[in-house]
């Protein structure tokens, strides 16, 4: 008996010595995600929200946050995009989602799940909450089949069950007429499904409130208090905005501003309330889903994104979709809801979150940053139509003059203009580099229309027409490496470069600059060399080449997978046509064999050593995984890109343009081909070089239309004023 009493003694001091340890280890914070839409950081800015520009603001992490979808800015689409990781697309109609002891139509949801599904409802996982599902998911199934990538429908729920858990969702935008539920595509599954929901137990019928319902704020801290302990992640659909958006064309502007203003305070009391109540034990995000209406139809389609709570330090939200801080996608925030979790969301295109250092006024300078993106966004269209009209001018008129000059006709008026056309057309980029920052001030419009005139005119009359377009061209190359190199932003501030409100890149070289450099480079060392001098004619242009070359495909500097392939064929091309060289088949395939090279060491560099994965080490990973069908896959979307892109782009007219001048240069008057390969051998070889790398830029980019274009700028130009020259 004597031992037993030890033995038992022995183990109740092991159970009360772990007690307290196992007491103390820490849970995962529970998500609470709120969901609002048609809000701004302008809004923030400018309204009274002591709570949201105080503590929220004070103690979380906030960020703008790019909307785009796979279609327009609907609701709609922009909760799919949420839910998926992706860009994605859903109809109008995934807004009915039903709970199954509801009744729509005179129908029992029931007997509609039995019917659309073909199976019976399974038995409730919460005795407390009834299971919800979509009722046309058939519907959303084909919209998301038409997309040229595959987008996972019910990406968070499904990697919660993954674990044996799930979401909940509370809340509807539901109308006195009809269900509003989008937000519920957040906590669906795979299969339609919404294991619980409770969508009409916290509205009340309001008819002074647009849809003539009110979100029961009250109700709804009663419902998350009571949900908090049993779900890892409660998506709130804060529906008055929903119902404001839905009724805001009935409205004059200042009556929708009037409810968003009121809107916006009762939710500020709202997540002040449910701060105080959940404490440290839940992180909580505050997330404008969608923009309102006026802000996408007037170019600002960008919303915002908060979150505080526990484990979240004070600064601005980013991502490696972005790099930029203060900016993320709709892609990265089922990554970084499930990263909260300690859970991965392969399936999603976008990436987990990060939290980086913030200004002192965090909120002013994303609004700042916001506006400064959509006075760009708002000057690039007619800049950039009004550039390609006049490169079309100029071609146009050169080629007239080319097929009426006579031979031996001496120098004329005509010929000088169109020459200093050319030179003040193929500088146009490298001042709306230097000069982004500028827009919109007077002085912007006046140097980007001036200095490339001034250019010109200057270079004919002082007769140094060929120094001109050299200086201008290895000009424009060393203006984009160094952009990038030291960190500039130029790029990232003009009207040429990536757009963070279309959302098309938003770090590295854009296709823009990308073809610019290759083009410049390509004919801008057609342009230098000196006879029989090995270092100026092989050695320089080829070390420059590989330093280009390295800084575009780089994942921490360029980033551009499309345009490292064009560079690349541009430079094997350059190299094969060295003076006494036959090209031969062995040399093609070892080029070929040199290119898949440099890119497997490019993407191995950005699997292995960057933190923050780029293009190129996504694309070899998925390669990786899916063989041939994820490279078709990538294949096909750029395919079709492009093919939309010749339909609509206004860089397509200009590439056609190009492509009919270089014809007609070859072709008309007769012999001026023979002289300008046997006076200028070098600047055929340029011009082989950039075509090749054009060509290849517009088959690897899904916006190779552009490159192409912006690629043949120079060569185009070159080639023009020398045949002038010669015809004269």
């Amino acid at each position: 008996m004597r031992r037993l009493g030890w033995v038992l003694t022995v183990i109740t001091l092991i159970v009360c010595c772990r007690a307290p340890a196992s007491a103390g280890t820490p849970r995962t914070p529970a998500q609470i995600v709120v969901l609002v839409g048609g809000v701004s950081a302008a809004d923030l800015l400018e309204l009274e929200l002591p709570f949201l520009k105080g503590e929220a603001l004070r103690t979380g992490a906030i960020a703008l946050l790019n909307t785009r979808t796979a279609g327009a800015y609907s609701p709609e689409n922009c909760y799919a995009s949420l839910a998926t990781g992706a860009r994605a697309q859903a109809p109008s109609d995934v807004r009915l989602f039903l709970a199954l002891d509801e009744v729509y139509s005179g129908d029992p949801a029931d007997s509609l799940y039995r019917r659309y599904y073909w199976q019976d409802p399974s038995a409730p996982r919460d005795p407390q909450l009834t299971p919800a599902f979509l009722v046309n998911l058939g519907s959303l199934q084909r919209s998301q089949a038409q997309l040229k990538y595959t987008v996972q429908t019910g990406l968070i729920a499904s990697v919660l069950r993954a674990r044996e858990s799930y979401p909940l969702i509370i809340g509807a935008g539901d109308s006195l007429t009809e269900p509003g539920r989008p937000a519920a595509l957040l906590a669906m599954g795979p299969d339609g499904l919404v294991p619980a929901a409770d969508f009409a137990g916290v509205l009340i019928k309001d008819p002074t409130y647009p849809g003539g319902l009110h979100t029961n704020y009250r109700a709804l801290l009663q419902r998350i208090e009571s949900a908090l302990a049993r779900y890892p992640v409660i998506f709130v659909e804060a529906g008055d905005f929903l119902r404001l958006y839905d009724e805001s064309d009935r409205m004059t502007a200042g009556a929708a501003q009037r409810w968003k203003r009121r809107m916006l305070a009762e939710l500020d009391l709202f997540l002040a309330e449910l701060t105080e109540l959940t404490a440290k034990n839940a992180q909580i995000w505050l997330v404008s889903a969608y923009p309102a209406k006026l802000a996408y139809q007037s170019g600002n389609p960008v919303t915002f994104i908060m979150t505080w709570g526990a484990n979240i330090p004070q600064g601005l939200l980013t991502s490696n979709t972005t790099r930029r801080p203060g900016l993320i996608t709709n892609q990265d925030f089922a990554p970084g809801l499930l990263q909260q979790l300690g859970l991965a969301a392969p399936q999603a295109h976008g990436s987990p979150l990060e939290v980086t250092a913030a200004p002192e006024e965090a909120l002013a300078h994303l609004v700042a940053l916001n506006q400064r993106w959509v006075r760009v966004n708002q000057a690039r269209s007619p800049l950039l139509k009004t550039y390609v009209v006049s490169q079309i001018i100029v071609v146009a008129l050169g080629a007239v003059l080319l097929l009426r000059v006579q031979p031996g006709a001496g120098r004329s008026r005509s010929a000088a203009v169109i020459t200093a056309l050319c030179l003040a057309e193929s500088a146009v980029p490298l001042i709306l580099l230097a000069t982004g920052s500028l827009l919109p001030s007077p002085l912007y419009y006046a140097l980007v229309i001036c200095v490339p005139l001034i250019i010109g005119a200057g270079a004919v009359v002082g007769h140094r027409v060929k120094e001109t377009f050299a200086l201008v061209y290895l000009g424009t190359t060393a203006a984009i490496i160094l952009d990038i190199l030291c960190g500039w932003g130029l790029g990232a501030n003009s009207v040429l470069g990536y757009d963070p409100i279309g959302g098309a890149r938003f770090y590295g070289i854009g296709n823009e600059f990308m073809g610019v450099l290759i083009g410049s480079f390509c004919s801008g060392w057609s342009l230098i060399g000196r006879p029989n001098s090995l270092t100026w004619n092989e050695i320089l242009p080829l070390l420059t080449g590989l330093g280009c070359l390295f800084v575009l495909g780089f994942p921490g500097w360029g980033a551009n997978v499309g345009g490292t392939i064009g560079f690349a064929v541009a430079l094997a091309a350059w190299l094969l046509q060295k003076p006494g060289r036959k090209i031969r088949v062995r040399s093609l395939l070892l080029s070929g064999l040199g290119i898949l090279v440099v890119l497997t060491l490019f993407a191995w560099w950005d699997l292995r050593f960057n933190p923050t994965v780029s293009h190129l080490g996504r694309f070899a990973a998925n390669v990786a995984t899916t063989g041939l069908t994820g490279a078709w896959e990538v294949f096909s979307r750029k395919l079709a890109m492009n093919w939309r892109l010749l339909h609509y782009t206004i860089w397509a007219d200009g590439l056609i343009a190009f492509v009919a001048l270089l014809a007609l240069t070859f072709r008309r008057p007769r012999g001026l081909a023979k002289k300008i390969a046997e006076t200028n051998p070098r600047l055929i070889r340029g011009f082989w070089a950039a075509l090749f790398g054009a060509l290849a830029a517009f088959i690897a980019n899904d916006s190779g239309v552009v490159a192409a274009a912006t690629l043949l700028i120079y060569p185009s130009f070159l080639l023009l004023a020398v045949a002038l020259a010669l015809t004269e």
